[in-house]
């Protein structure tokens, strides 16, 4: 679920005025790099060198540098006095002391534990004072998204100032989470920009469902395993297109490793006979013949997973996916099943993004292009002809009970504030006539907005009969599910 829920013309919000010193969440990384540096140095010097030789930092410097990039404090934009990100900067810093020192201990053996503990208290007490102290001098965290504006007079697409105006108008449960809030201001700057637009897929797409090789980690023991059973030597061969070098190299492995495994799902083989098309330009990998990305990949998993799993006497007519991205899996759907009516819901910018996307790479399908309406009767008749519908989420109140027989949801719920997941189960078990499918994180910390959905606690309906549940081919920190609701 994405949106701006913020005006959209440059240089005229209240960002414009902002006085305050601003600081990127990778420069204050660099700033407590040096705290970490300097601090070790002056509790050295003050015990003369007992115990903190300069053999031992190193390590301990590597430790807590991961420790405090795991905390998650740098990617948000809240004060630098926030209590909750001292507190957790403090845990992990700590936890990262720890481990340096252990390892010290077990290598070098130069630390003595009076110096670790004096050092790590020092340390921690220097990093909350200079974050408070910053704080009190009028700085302030600076999101990626805060990008120099120039003092330019343009303003957003029709379209997409039509779809932040009604979305502003609607209920607050459909307002957009902090955690959108945050990422949509990023996707609203690169609207304004049509060079920056034609790389979407390289840009925003990151925060919508792309991983590049960190989402094949996990998934590597079995991956290579199902390419021992099923050997290819297109694998070895595959490299990223207009890329080379050996990050290139792993990188297109990884990829149709994850390609080749998916090929052998029932359902799978889809992969050898649809191509993503060049709009946004994806990062392809040359596999054989065929040109393969990560988004296809996943969106084909997911559709051999939904459409192989489902009951043979559930026939699909009208699907509806909740939060589309850019309109990745929607265009599967579309192209491999061209009788399906599909309509996307979602919150700008991402509902303009998949509805310029989708008319775009598929001109021949009628599309119902977002608008505002008070009931559905009186646009019913013409919503019933289109194959593709756009929807903002407050609008499926107008929708009858029933009225999808397949919906779906990927990477969404647990994204959003815990009234919101309960909110939308809600208003799913209404409107599913026939199965439910979810892909989500087991686990996710939504620091913004201080939830942690796990998978156990999603409130499923109890009138739904679970089909199958298990790991995502990639990444498995994912989950997928398929429910019958009627």
């Amino acid at each position: 679920m994405k949106s701006s829920g913020q005006s959209m013309r440059r240089n005229n919000g209240p960002m414009a005025k902002w006085a305050a010193v601003r600081i990127r969440g990778r420069q204050l990384l660099l700033l407590d790099a040096g705290i970490l540096v300097i601090v070790f140095a002056g509790v050295s010097l003050v015990a003369e060198g007992r115990g903190g030789r300069a053999e031992a930092f190193p390590i301990l410097f590597f430790a807590r540098i991961v420790a405090l990039a795991r905390s998650g404090t740098y990617q948000h934009a809240r004060s630098l006095a926030d209590r909750s990100d001292l507190l957790r900067i403090g845990a992990w810093l700590v936890l990262g002391s720890v481990a340096g020192y252990l390892t010290d201990w077990i290598v070098v053996r130069p630390a003595d534990l009076g110096f670790a503990v004096s050092e790590t208290a020092t340390v921690l007490l220097v990093l909350i004072g200079v974050r408070r102290g910053l704080a009190v001098l009028g700085v302030v965290r600076r999101s990626s998204s805060e990008t120099e504006r120039t003092a330019s007079s343009a303003v957003a697409p029709h379209e997409l100032e039509a779809m932040v105006t009604a979305l502003a108008q609607a209920p607050q449960i459909y307002q957009p989470s902090r955690f959108w809030e945050t990422l949509n201001r990023q996707h609203t700057d690169l609207l304004f920009d049509e060079s920056e637009f034609r790389n979407f897929k390289r840009t925003v797409n990151t925060s919508y469902f792309q991983f590049g090789a960190a989402a094949f980690v996990k998934s590597l023991p079995l991956l290579i395993a199902t390419w021992l059973r099923h050997p290819d030597r297109r694998v070895v061969r595959a490299t990223v297109v207009g890329r080379t070098g050996f990050p290139a190299r792993v990188l297109g492995v990884l990829l149709a490793l994850y390609a080749n495994a998916v090929r052998q799902r029932p359902g799978g083989d889809l992969l050898d006979r649809i191509r993503e098309p060049d709009v946004g330009n994806p990062i392809s990998v040359r596999f054989g013949h065929l040109l393969i990305t990560e988004d296809l990949c996943h969106s084909v998993e997911e559709y051999a997973s939904i459409v192989t799993g489902l009951p043979a006497d559930l026939h699909v007519r009208r699907a509806m996916e909740i939060g589309a991205g850019y309109g990745r899996l929607a265009y599967v759907f579309a192209t491999a099943r061209p009788e399906i009516q599909y309509h996307i819901v979602d919150i700008p910018p991402a509902l303009y993004v998949s509805q310029r996307y989708l008319t775009s790479v598929l001109p021949e399908l009628p599309a119902f292009r977002f608008r505002q309406f008070e009931r559905y009767e009186d646009v019913s008749g013409e919503m019933a002809r289109a194959r593709l519908v756009f929807l903002e989420p407050q609008q499926l109140e107008q929708l009858p009970d029933d009225f999808a027989d397949l919906i779906l949801t990927v990477s969404t719920l647990h994204e959003m504030r815990a009234d919101q997941i309960v909110h939308y189960l809600r208003v799913i078990d209404r409107l599913c006539g026939g199965a439910f499918y979810s892909k989500q994180w087991r686990r996710f910390y939504n620091d913004l907005d201080d939830v942690t959905p796990v998978m156990e606690m999603y409130p499923i309906p109890r009138r739904w009969r679970l089909l199958f549940e298990r790991s995502a081919l990639a990444p498995r920190s994912f989950f997928e599910a398929l429910y019958v609701c009627r």
